[in-house]
């Protein structure tokens, strides 16, 4: 179970890395690896982006 869950967790991360968009790879490492609330994704990532903003972003592109 555990070399499963260390391979499984290997190709999460090549899927991450593999994401040209470097703002939407910074979101979803902070929201589903770090498990941030939206607020905290906004703050980590800056610029002038809000809570509302990166979730919209994160749903824009993730769930096409």
């Amino acid at each position: 179970l555990e070399y499963r869950t260390l391979v499984e967790a290997k190709k999460i991360y090549e899927y991450i890395r593999g994401i040209d968009d470097s703002l939407l790879r910074q979101i979803i490492i902070r929201r589903c690896i770090d498990l941030m609330t939206w607020r905290e994704v906004a703050d980590k990532v800056g610029g002038n982006n809000t809570e509302d903003s990166v979730r919209m972003y994160y749903e824009r592109h993730i769930e096409d």
